[in-house]
């Protein structure tokens, strides 16, 4: 399992240089390698989740969310659960400019990929 880690909702550097097409790119270049492969979804957006869902059928996994606000405690203890989850994975295809992505692929001493389109 490949974990993806996309940032959204607050990060506008990440979402200039991090756009959703780049990880599709790169999460079919994983599916080229090994047609078995599955992902690990951790987004703080539902869009994200509902359009990589539809890409990719039957090949995500996530925890489900019980907020979507980054201040609320559900929010925050989901967070958790998503980056030890991503830090479970075989490697990490992350957001630039996060460094929840990079703590994951530390936490895992894993390898990450950071998509950067700019």
């Amino acid at each position: 399992m490949v974990g993806v880690h996309v940032r959204r909702t607050d990060n506008s550097i990440s979402i200039k240089h991090s756009p959703l097409s780049g990880f599709i790119k790169y999460m079919n270049n994983e599916i080229h390698k090994n047609n078995k492969t599955t992902f690990f979804l951790a987004t703080d957006s539902q869009e994200v989740e509902e359009n990589l869902k539809a890409i990719f059928p039957g090949r995500i996994h996530l925890y489900p969310k019980r907020s979507f606000d980054r201040n609320s405690p559900e929010a925050i203890k989901d967070a958790l659960v998503d980056l030890i989850c991503l830090s479970s994975t075989h490697k990490i295809i992350g957001s630039y400019w996060s460094s929840f992505s990079s703590a994951a692929a530390s936490l895992g001493d894993i390898p990450i990929t950071v998509v950067n389109e700019h």
